[in-house]
């Protein structure tokens, strides 16, 4: 099932804001969605503002993001794995913000950005990811 969703999402400086999702506090696997609005916040993503533990797969957002901590797709994950994912947004040009994700770890593959960033990919993430 592929879900999405295309609005504005405006949490001003509250934090884990997302297109889609704004926390998930336990395990989560999302698969085949997007989202196109622009999102505002902090610790915040284009898809996801947070995950703790899970899955991302073959999801993608497009909009514009605005705030600080913040990445094109996800603003912060843990112990979670990204595959097939990317992001196309613009993110407003301060020293920490990301195209891809903000700050996490876990295992990224096969993942890009394509908006203007400070960062391309995390700004934060360890090199235990694989591109």
């Amino acid at each position: 099932t592929t879900s999405y969703i295309s609005a504005t999402i405006s949490g001003g400086t509250t934090s884990y804001n997302g297109g889609i999702i704004g926390y998930i506090a336990t395990t989560g696997t999302i698969e085949r969605c997007y989202a196109t609005g622009d999102v505002t916040g902090r610790y915040s993503g284009g898809l996801i503002g947070h995950i703790n533990t899970g899955s991302v797969k073959e999801s993608y957002a497009s909009g514009t993001m605005t705030g600080r901590y913040n990445g094109g797709l996800i603003g912060y994950y843990y112990s979670t794995i990204l595959t097939d994912v990317y992001a196309l947004g613009n993110l407003t040009q301060d020293y920490s913000n990301s195209g891809l994700v903000y700050y996490g770890s876990g295992k990224i593959t096969n993942a890009y950005s394509l908006g203007l960033s400070y960062y391309p990919v995390c700004s934060g993430c360890p090199s235990t990811y694989i591109m």
